[in-house]
């Protein structure tokens, strides 16, 4: 494996999300500061009567403004850096087709999170930071639900795979886990990357199998075996319903901590209703700093349950060697960083190191990792 190169990606891309939090955190103070947001609220005041819509518009043009303002960099990160280290297999079209759809989706929830708060700022002042907590408990179990069956459909194709060796392995697994299983699905990543994954998602009788094209094309029946079994140890651990309660948890909390500040804050500078839109770049300001504060709080959870899945997938498919053969593959085939940084590793990363978690499966004879 090239780790040179590796490093060398994950190098460029840690400096991109540093230069992201960096650019959205001086647009939001000059946007704030400048008086722009005071102007595009009274601009709007004058010509919109209605509370709630002049908040929508409000927040379509912010948007917007920012949406321009990190293309260039989301660009380059998306477009022309996948390109440098042959990843990516979009052309400029595809690309930005693909970018405008996640922004539609992205730019749909925030009009819902932003108009609700709005809402409870407006009527429940002093409780407004646990209604917003349980809506965004009540989001997350929606996108859950809908993910399979309407998000996934924008930009990928199911189609049922035709590897029946393949499919009665993973019906197979799921039997003896007695676990109820739909299908096995693949879709159509190949015509955007040469990256490789796999998720199980949906509930109950819609619950599905998805792997990408780039998954079966690249590993072979007991490796693809290994990795369903790591995500369906997701499921026997109901970490997909335990990882919502805790970052929704994580979110009530930065909620709480924004309350706070943001009360104090306003009236400094010549705010007296904490309901007005002009205030949201400050608004999302502190919700920025204080969510960087708890992601590695967030991030050493998911690492947690990712290594119980990992235990999961040894002691049900008992393959040692095809899961170290298809951590290893995974990890080449989408340049991964096996050995990062530890502070990186702590702070950004929602897996563990790819060197940990072979080093694991490795050590697995022992069983006592898994007691």
């Amino acid at each position: 494996m090239d780790t040179s190169n590796s490093k060398r990606y994950h190098r460029i891309k840690n400096y991109l999300f540093l230069a992201g939090i960096i650019l959205n955190i001086v647009l939001l103070l000059v946007f704030f500061i400048s008086g722009l947001s005071l102007s595009l609220k009274g601009f709007l005041a004058e010509r919109v009567p209605h509370y709630y819509l002049l908040n929508f518009l409000y927040i379509l043009i912010f948007s917007l403004a920012f949406y321009l303002t990190g293309l260039p960099l989301n660009f380059y990160e998306g477009y022309i850096l996948e390109h440098r280290f042959n990843l990516s297999r979009q052309n400029i079209f595809s690309w930005l087709i693909h970018n405008l759809k996640q922004t539609f989706i992205s730019l749909v929830m925030l009009v819902l999170v932003v108009e609700f708060i709005y809402f409870v700022l407006r009527n429940f002042a002093s409780t407004w930071w646990i209604w917003a907590g349980f809506f965004w408990l009540f989001l997350s179990l929606i996108l859950v639900k809908i993910t399979p069956s309407v998000l996934i459909p924008i930009f990928y194709k199911y189609v049922e795979i035709d590897n029946q060796e393949l499919k009665g392995k993973i019906f197979s697994l799921f039997d003896h886990c007695n676990v109820k299983l739909k299908n096995i699905y693949a879709i159509d990543l190949s015509k955007d990357t040469k990256k490789a994954n796999a998720f199980i998602c949906g509930l109950g009788n819609n619950r599905r199998v998805v792997l990408t094209d780039t998954l079966l094309n690249n590993f072979n029946n007991e490796q693809i075996n290994s990795v369903v079994a790591h995500e369906l140890g997701h499921y026997k651990n109901r970490d997909t319903f335990k990882q919502v309660i805790w970052n929704s948890s994580l979110s009530l909390a930065a909620f709480f901590a924004v309350d706070i500040i943001f009360k104090q804050s306003m009236v400094s500078f010549g705010f007296q209703n904490i309901d007005d839109i002009a205030l949201f770049p400050l608004f999302a300001f502190y919700l920025l700093v204080i969510s960087l504060i708890i992601l590695p709080i967030q991030n050493g959870f998911s690492r947690f349950l990712e290594t119980k899945a990992d235990c999961f997938s040894l002691k049900t498919v008992g393959s040692y060697a095809a899961y170290i053969d298809a951590l290893t593959k995974l990890g080449e085939i989408n340049l991964a960083d096996f050995n990062p940084n530890p502070f990186i590793e702590f702070m950004l990363y929602d897996h563990p190191a790819l060197s940990r978690r072979i080093d694991f499966a490795e050590q697995f004879k022992d069983k006592l990792k898994c007691q």
